[in-house]
């Protein structure tokens, strides 16, 4: 077809907004090998679409649980270190001494992580995992 690009990109706007950019590759390489009509199917394109919204959703669903992880946890340090570093219980040397200790652990935190070589970011964990187990086909129509 003889499509200006304005309707191209208006064709492919639902695609390109919900879909991953791999999913959104496979579809435009079906079409840009596609022989004729007949061999595009519109399955093919609802099933990418599909995944890629239920990867969207879950990404979603495990970065709010990841983000609301980190609020608690830097409250709880925030709360201990300040009690640990603020107790007027001791004298100076205590605290300096709760302080060195504090700087070592965050050392060994630092460098636990560094020697751990991990460099895949917990959104691209999810996504290969995503990918690696798709979600299980909708139930057959009832009718």
């Amino acid at each position: 077809r003889d499509d200006d690009d304005d309707d191209d990109d208006f064709a492919w706007h639902p695609l390109l907004e919900y879909g991953t950019s791999a999913a959104v590759e496979a579809i435009r390489l079906a079409v840009a090998n596609a022989r004729s009509e007949a061999d595009l199917n519109p399955a093919f394109a609802a099933e990418h679409v599909s995944k890629a919204s239920h990867a969207q959703m879950m990404t979603a669903v495990v970065e709010a649980a990841w983000r609301l992880s980190i609020v608690d946890i830097e409250s709880t340090l925030r709360a201990a270190t300040h009690k640990l570093l603020n107790d007027h219980s001791v004298d100076d040397a205590v605290l300096d001494k709760r302080a060195a200790a504090l700087r070592l652990v965050a050392a060994v935190f630092d460098a636990c992580a560094a020697a751990s070589g991990h460099t895949e970011s917990w959104q691209d964990q999810l996504a290969r995992q995503i990918a690696a187990n798709p979600p299980p086909p909708p139930p057959p129509d009832a009718t």
